[in-house]
């Protein structure tokens, strides 16, 4: 299982990432995305964590939705070329 984990197979991430996470959250620890973060960032990968201050593992219950939203809309302008008409090339799982 461990293999299979996100921080294990950062360096064969080859898409930018958005991390949101909670620094509240009880389900999962926010040291979990911190890591993420830090792995990311070693192996050079593009990055975003998005830390929410006033939130739980609920992400969209407290008062956060705007932030958030304003974050998923702005990376995704971002990363898949806002205004162009082309479609993402697929690419085939790193090996």
């Amino acid at each position: 299982m461990k293999g299979n984990m996100p921080v294990t197979r950062a360096k064969d991430i080859r898409v930018p990432v958005l991390l949101v996470h909670a620094k509240d959250d009880t389900v999962f620890e926010f040291k979990h995305a911190k890591k993420m973060a830090k792995v990311l960032k070693k192996y050079h990968k593009e990055y975003r964590l998005l830390e929410l201050d006033t939130s739980s593992h609920e992400l969209l219950t407290d008062g956060v939705r705007p932030q958030f939203y304003s974050a998923v809309v702005e990376f995704l302008a971002r990363n898949l070329g806002a205004g162009s008409d082309q479609a993402a090339t697929p690419q085939p799982p790193a090996e």
